[in-house]
C-alpha cells in the first residue's frame, strides 16, 4: 500500500502543479480523499463534487471550452516511473 499510496500523492502534487488556475478553487480542490487497504481516490472537484463541480469540464472540455487536461497528464508521467518503483519495493521486501 506504501508504494500506491506515494504514487497517488504524487499524482496529485503533479496535478495541482499544472491544474490551469484562475480562483486557485480547482487548484485546492485536488487530493487524496480516500484511502483503504488495497486502494485509493483521488480527484478534483471534491468528494461530493461541491468544491470545484466544473472539474471534469476543464478536464475533459465541452462542446463550448477545449479541454485543459490535468489529471490525466498526472497521472501519465507518474505511471512512467511505477514499474521501476514496484520492482524496487518488491526488492527491499524480499532482502
Amino acid at each position: 500500500m506504501l508504494v500506491l499510496e506515494s504514487e497517488a500523492i504524487e499524482v496529485v502534487a503533479e496535478a495541482v502543479s499544472i491544474v490551469p488556475i484562475k480562483t486557485r478553487r480547482l487548484q485546492t480542490s485536488i487530493d487524496l480523499y480516500e484511502r483503504g487497504s488495497d486502494y485509493v481516490i483521488l480527484g478534483a472537484g471534491g468528494m461530493d463534487g461541491e468544491a470545484a463541480p466544473y472539474a471534469g469540464f476543464v478536464e475533459f472540455g465541452t462542446s463550448r471550452m477545449q479541454a485543459r487536461p490535468y489529471m490525466q497528464p498526472a497521472l501519465a508521467k507518474v505511471r512512467a516511473s511505477t514499474p521501476s518503483r514496484f520492482r524496487f519495493a518488491f526488492e527491499r521486501l524480499h532482502t
